[in-house]
């Protein structure tokens, strides 16, 4: 598909037009195209026209994080969850943004809060897997993997993420090389941005 030729006030005033909906599915669609420019524009316009858009502000927040911009990217996660408490893959990816900077405490204090999901919950698994990991307990994180790999089925993003990390861990168990980088204690921030997914149409329900 060719890129559209409009001049870029052209294509601005166009954006104008739209709702913070269609700006909002618009965003989506460029975040899935690696499109950051483009989604972090309509991003800030959904705000500009909806400031308590919690899901744009994680959103962008996310986009932040894609850039290397950290700082920003945990505190946008950070006003996304101060407008919605209950925006869980927020607060389980402000977790894995504080936990892939090696900041495990902190991690771990964010992520209480998804105990309340239960112990049948993907999200409430995967932190633990993480923490288990952290803390040197991997046959620990290969059970908690397992089970949040099995009941991720709607959600094949998370899916795809969980079974990369129990593929290493397993790895790791059997001295083999390990490539993610949950499965070291020193994870780098920069190798943890690139797996923060946003889990698409997830926020839909959030």
């Amino acid at each position: 598909m060719e890129r559209s030729t409009l001049p870029c006030d052209s294509r601005m005033q166009s954006l104008e037009q739209l709702d913070s909906e269609e700006l909002f599915r618009l965003a989506l669609l460029d975040v899935q195209a690696a499109r950051h420019d483009l989604a972090i524009v309509k991003l800030k316009q959904v705000i500009s026209l909806e400031p308590r858009d919690a899901r744009a502000h994680f959103m962008l927040a996310a986009e932040h994080a894609e850039l290397g911009l950290f700082d920003r990217a945990e505190e946008g996660m950070l006003r996304a969850l101060a407008i919605e408490p209950a925006l869980h893959t927020a607060r389980f990816q402000l977790g894995l943004l504080q936990y892939t900077r090696n900041d495990f405490e902190k991690a771990r204090a964010t992520w209480k809060d998804l105990e309340a999901l239960g112990a049948g919950d993907p999200l409430n698994l995967f932190k633990t897997a993480l923490l288990s990991i952290q803390t040197g307990d991997l046959k620990q994180a290969v059970e908690e993997l397992e089970d949040a790999h099995r009941l991720s089925g709607s959600n094949p993003a998370l899916g795809n993420d969980i079974a990369k990390v129990l593929a290493n861990v397993r790895a790791k168990l059997t001295d083999m090389p390990v490539t993610t980088p949950y499965a070291s204690e020193k994870s780098s921030a920069a190798a943890g941005a690139g797996l923060l997914h946003r889990y698409g149409d997830s926020l839909d329900s959030q």
